[in-house]
């Protein structure tokens, strides 16, 4: 089935056709538990799949950012413990080549034209970063609440309808788990995802108790 392996052509995306597809990027260095409670929530109210969309490399996190096929490999790990877990599915950066906004804006229309409606689905604080006016034009946005952003004024530069929630893992974030990896409190990853990074000693300066 092509939700079981990951996507790398517009081709495997329109055999989906018709439905709406959320678009949740990200540089998933690891993936966490909150990557999916927004995935799972965004599948029961607004989308019929969802695609994680992993980039190649991040200007701000080069020097951080694990090999892609290892970072896809952990997605594809904890995705599973999701109940929707057949409705996401990951998109190889080599498709959509990582940040890079314009090509992801013409395979949206490209789709729409095959009857699969596009979501971006991204955080309140993506909305002050420069090149999200380009994607404002899309028609709907899928945003999770952040204390310090205004939503109404967010709302006011998106083109089609945006609607706003929050998760039980607002606070989660990349960066505490690689922290608490290697303050060696990896209790709190799940156990299939910290024995990949174990076995494959990801996240240099990281340790574990037994």
């Amino acid at each position: 089935m092509i939700l079981n392996k990951v996507i790398k052509n517009q081709k495997e995306l329109e055999v989906l056709s018709p439905c709406r597809i959320g678009f949740l990027g990200g540089s998933f260095n690891p993936i966490h538990e909150g990557h999916i409670a927004i995935a799972d929530y965004s599948l029961e109210n607004f989308v019929d799949y969802i695609a994680f969309c992993p980039h190649s490399h991040h200007p701000e996190k080069r020097e951080i950012l694990e090999p892609i096929e290892h970072r896809i490999n952990m997605m594809l790990i904890l995705k599973s413990i999701s109940k929707y877990s057949q409705r996401i599915f990951i998109i190889h950066p080599s498709f959509i080549h990582g940040i890079h906004y314009a090509k992801f804006i013409t395979l949206c229309e490209q789709l729409k034209e095959k009857n699969i409606n596009s979501s971006v689905i991204c955080g309140a604080d993506c909305f002050s970063l420069p090149y999200y006016p380009d994607l404002c034009q899309l028609d709907h946005y899928i945003g999770i609440r952040g204390v310090y952003y205004c939503e109404e004024e967010i709302i006011s530069k998106i083109k089609g309808k945006t609607v706003f929630f929050r998760t039980p893992y607002t606070t989660l974030s990349s960066t505490k788990i690689r922290t608490k990896l290697s303050e060696k409190r990896a209790d709190s990853t799940h156990e299939n995802l910290r024995q990949y990074i174990m076995d494959n000693n990801l996240f240099q300066n990281t340790y574990f108790t037994t």
